[in-house]
């Protein structure tokens, strides 16, 4: 097709529309003009999609010829020659009707060295080649922009000093100006494409708000189930309350004494107070074995035989006094706490002993 060029936009793909014909370039006249013939020209230079097809001479008045009038694409054309219009250089327009066009993007755009590709070094694509963007002027309006492009999201830092590494090739961009509601990069202002005075230390950057839901998405991915690893529960220690011991109540010297060695119990300890061993009953009469303790007892006559205190004798009757003494008997010894300690008896009532039985 014919060579096209936009003039007098903010970059090379916004401007006034100019074809060359017959070694001339001339303008285009808006009779018929609209979003449809914008579509063609946009495709045509390489500029992405339409974004505004104006007339009136929206970027000002165009000098020499106007080649084309009552142009009409259905906008699939590859190229403005294809639509229909009248013959070259038959028009009845004023310089003041010069068509326009604003495509959306004056290059292909990319993010290169992020974790995804909503953040990373910003590089355009021109003449064929990828190249990068100086970081002279850059700043948070121009991400803005490349964020709004590339369907990233909101912009969330524009780093500079080649915050991603240095990229390679041509450096296409210097001094971006955005102020940040522009639909693509290529209709902020910039010096022309490749004069810049910059190295590849000073690319610039972009990360957008999309790249932190590719993260989210990334890490969300299923993953193939694992068995799960209870940890050891670890028991807290419990506290135990210190035991306090009641003090024992001290016994007195002599209760103390009875408890630790057992006590030699005697006979007289075993019967009651009133009653006598057998071994002092042997040889004496009923009356005085009945006397109680602690009345005095005439001696023995010189006819009465005295008791022996050793040998077998003396431990046979020991014996027979301890028979006598058993619950068999019927006679139970006192319950007493302490050894020595007797029950009262009542004054009007004695007891009735019974006849021993002696061995001889």
């Amino acid at each position: 097709g014919a060579p096209l060029r936009l003039v007098g936009g903010p970059h090379s793909c916004a401007g006034r529309l100019e074809v060359l014909h017959g070694s001339q370039w001339g303008s285009v006249c808006d009779d018929g003009w609209g979003l449809l013939e914008g579509a063609v020209v946009c495709r045509e230079l390489g500029c992405g999609a339409v974004q505004a097809a104006p007339g009136g001479a929206h970027f000002g008045t165009g000098t020499g010829p106007i080649w084309l009038d009552d142009v009409g694409c259905s906008g699939k054309e590859m190229s403005l020659r294809q639509c229909r219009a009248r013959p070259w250089g038959r028009t009845n327009c004023q310089h003041d009707e010069d068509a326009s066009v604003i495509c959306t993007g004056g290059a292909v755009l990319r993010l290169v060295g992020g974790a995804g590709s909503c953040s990373g070094r910003l590089e355009v694509f021109h003449q064929g080649r990828w190249g990068t963007v100086c970081d002279d002027m850059w700043a948070l309006p121009g991400a803005a922009v490349v964020c709004r492009e590339l369907g990233c999201g909101d912009p969330l830092s524009a780093p500079r000093g080649a915050f991603f590494g240095e990229g390679s090739g041509p450096i296409w961009l210097d001094n971006v100006r955005c102020q940040g509601n522009e639909s693509a990069l290529s209709l902020c202002l910039a010096a022309p494409w490749g004069v810049h005075d910059c190295q590849h230390a000073e690319d610039a950057g972009v990360v957008c708000t999309d790249e932190l839901a590719h993260v989210r998405q990334r890490f969300a991915k299923p993953m193939a189930p694992q068995p799960r690893t209870q940890k050891p529960r670890t028991q807290k220690p419990r506290m135990q309350k210190p035991r306090t011991q009641k003090p024992r109540p001290r016994l007195p010297s002599a209760a103390r004494e009875e408890t630790q060695a057992p006590a030699q119990v005697s006979p007289q300890a075993v019967l009651p107070g009133k009653w006598k061993p057998l071994s002092l009953l042997e040889g004496t009469s009923p009356r005085e074995a009945a006397q109680p303790e602690g009345t005095t007892r005439s001696p023995p006559s010189s006819g009465e035989p005295e008791l022996p205190t050793a040998g077998p004798v003396a431990q046979a009757v020991t014996d027979a006094a301890m028979r006598v003494s058993s619950p068999r008997d019927g006679l139970r010894p006192e319950r007493h706490g302490a050894p020595g300690t007797q029950r009262p008896v009542p004054k009007n009532r004695r007891p009735r002993p019974k006849p021993l039985e002696t061995r001889t």
